[in-house]
């Protein structure tokens, strides 16, 4: 049997959705240096622009980390990572 490596691209839903993180990340890059969004920030921009619940914002960001969108900092935030449109 043949395996083959399959890439990941985010699709509509996921870009605006890391359109929301990088604009975060965009306002927080500005007042501090902090190269993570803190959680707060996060689960504001998230939770209200896709009206989901925690856990459920929680689930999306362990999808990202796992396909390396974004890399989340224990106790701390998120990293946006650079990807490809």
């Amino acid at each position: 049997m043949r395996q083959t490596t399959q890439t990941y691209k985010p699709r509509l839903l996921e870009l605006k959705f890391l359109e929301r993180l990088k604009e975060a990340n965009c306002s927080i890059l500005k007042s501090s240096r902090r190269d993570y969004i803190p959680f707060p920030i996060v689960f504001e921009k998230i939770c209200r622009c896709f009206s989901i619940k925690k856990q459920e914002a929680w689930q999306v960001l362990y999808e990202f980390e796992r396909y390396n969108f974004i890399r989340i900092i224990k106790f701390h935030g998120v990293e946006v990572l650079e990807y490809d449109k």
